[in-house]
């Protein structure tokens, strides 16, 4: 249909550099030098597919003596072809080939170069020529966007090298005091993974800094590498760390979730990958499960919660991956991929926060390697924390040495030395199983649970007291006898149950370090689901002494062959 209307004006659309301008005032220096270095990243994945060569990132900062004279220079060791060119400096045009890249949206590199400063030269050497991609420092202050690239004679590079020198710096980017120590940690973060990923098949690459303080190295750090589980996490039986392999919105998803060894809140929460290039860390709140309201299912501000990490790879188009425009720092809350974050840690994180909440702060540690590597000193202090804290007894007082010294001999020496931690953790392919794969269910404890609804009962009625409730659970293991028939009578009705509960039972504590010791159980959850499993094997048991004679390496048939003994020995007696 033809158009008869009339123009009366036309508008120009065309964008404004003050966009620009505002997003890289508002760009921290960090996140400016994270741009950079993704960007190098992104070329030199493109081209190890062509040249099996390592990536060499030099990031200096020179003369913030004088911020007049201060100078940021980055360097790579590889040159860029003219066709990459304009998309390097052109705003909204990503530059990057291959498709499971970090650069997502041709902003982020333009953005944190003038974050740092406003007058920059990208100088590059390839195929012998050295040209200078020549940005003026007035450039933000002109209408046009065009920018001139010249043929540099005086510019000294190596074959394949790519130098960024940044000046005329933005006032308070760089105070006299600044150094690069906290940009190192952070950037041993971010990559760390991807560092490491790339070292396993054979490949390097190396980011340093440079300050008036020296050289620095950037050490990689990660956590929910195949390498990295053993060490950060803890492993109680039956609720090892697991690992969930999903595929939604055209996105390889891998999660992996589990207990550390300590209650860390800097420690805690959700950590985001893309692309193997981290993105949010030690987040909690409900964007991604967390709440924070102590009675949440996983409470943030709650020690319960802080033991709680999570770490949830996206692999696939940047484009889909749920990290925040423009410099993929934190999460995007309006991203689909978001809702689905918070039902993942919901709903396989409650598991072990609710055995958290049925455990001492100490008891889970010697499922860990952190335990193993504690010295003794330091063991007793974890273990007896919240002993002292009951007893109101100072933690570096004489007194606290003389109360853990005593009571330290009580502990089995199983917990004193730690287990061994090695293993491979559960994975549940959800592509795959809709259900959760079969797993050896070592917490099998609502039996125990049960029967404790049951001795609710009959105490309602009048028939045990409180202290029979322990006193029968106790008895299992030939600890005051009471009434065989009726604590036979309540297991019977309980035995079958195998869900994942944790037991609130009080014990006497001498009692219970007794039968830790004469066991080798560290739990009360364990210790007692032991007892009634030989219980349940013992139809004919009688009056028993306490278990100093069992030892604790002993099979359970060996201990209900020496149970049954001593119940002949006994008849003989009597």
């Amino acid at each position: 249909m033809e158009d008869n209307r009339k123009i009366i004006k036309i508008l120009d659309a065309s964008p404004s550099k003050q966009i620009l301008l505002n997003k890289a005032l508002n760009c921290p220096f960090e996140n400016s030098a994270k741009e950079i270095i993704d960007n190098c990243i992104d070329y030199w994945e493109e081209l190890i597919e062509f040249d099996d060569k390592d990536l060499n990132i030099l990031f200096e900062v020179i003369n913030t003596e004088s911020e007049e004279d201060a100078l940021v220079r980055i360097s790579w060791n590889m040159g860029i072809p003219e066709e990459r060119w304009e998309p390097l400096v052109k705003m909204g045009a990503p530059q990057h080939k291959k498709p499971e890249t970090i650069g997502v949206w041709g902003e982020g590199f333009k953005i944190a170069i003038f974050g740092i400063g406003t007058k920059i030269d990208i100088y590059s050497k390839l195929n012998e020529n050295v040209v200078d991609i020549d940005i003026p420092e007035n450039w933000l202050k002109k209408e046009d966007w065009n920018i001139n690239v010249f043929h540099e004679t005086k510019k000294k590079l190596e074959e394949d090298t790519t130098v960024i020198e940044i000046k005329n710096i933005i006032k308070n980017k760089l105070k006299k005091n600044f150094n690069l120590s906290s940009l190192q940690e952070e950037l041993g973060l971010t990559y760390g993974t991807l560092i490491k990923k790339y070292a396993a098949e054979g490949k390097k690459i190396s980011i340093q800094l440079k300050d008036k303080q020296g050289l620095k190295n950037i050490e990689p750090k990660s956590f929910g590498l195949p390498e990295d589980l053993e060490e950060n996490y803890a492993y109680p039986p039956g609720l090892e760390p697991t690992e969930h392999i999903f595929q939604e919105y055209n996105l390889d998803i891998r999660m992996v979730i589990g207990l550390l060894p300590f209650a860390d809140s800097s420690k805690a929460g959700v950590y985001l990958y893309g692309n193997n290039r981290l993105f949010e860390r030690s987040r909690k709140d409900d964007y991604v499960g967390f709440g924070l309201r102590e009675n949440s299912p996983i409470p943030a501000m709650h020690p319960h919660g802080q033991r709680l990490q999570v770490h949830i790879f996206f692999t696939g188009m940047p484009q889909l991956i749920p990290w925040a425009a423009p410099l993929k720092d934190g999460l995007n809350i309006k991203s689909a991929v978001t809702t689905r974050i918070a039902e993942w840690v919901r709903e396989h994180g409650e598991p072990y926060v609710k055995f958290v909440q049925k455990t001492k702060k100490a008891e889970i540690l010697p499922y860990s390697a952190a335990w193993k590597k504690l010295s003794e000193e330091k063991k007793k202090e974890n273990f007896f924390e919240q002993d002292l804290k009951n007893e109101k007894i100072t933690k570096a007082s004489p007194e606290a040495k003389a109360y853990m010294d005593k009571n330290w001999k009580e502990v089995p020496e199983m917990i004193k030395k730690g287990i061994d931690v090695k293993g491979k953790i559960d994975i549940w392919d959800h592509t795959v199983n809709t259900n959760a794969p079969e797993k050896k269910i070592k917490y099998n404890l609502s039996r125990v649970k049960e029967f404790g609804k049951v001795s609710q009962g009959l105490r309602d009625e009048g028939k045990i007291t409180t202290i029979d409730v322990a006193n029968k659970l106790l008895e299992n293991a030939g600890v005051t006898i009471a009434s065989s028939a009726k604590v036979s009578q309540v297991l019977k009705e309980a035995e079958g149950e195998v869900e994942h509960e944790v037991l609130s039972v009080r014990l006497p504590k001498n009692t219970y370090n007794e039968l830790k010791f004469s066991t080798g159980k560290i739990t009360k959850s364990e210790l007692l689901n032991h007892i009634i499993e030989i219980y349940l094997k013992l139809q004919k048991l009688k009056e028993l002494p306490k278990l100093k004679k069992i030892k604790s390496n002993w099979t359970d048939e060996q201990i209900i062959e020496k149970l049954k003994e001593i119940v002949q020995n006994e008849d003989k007696r009597k």
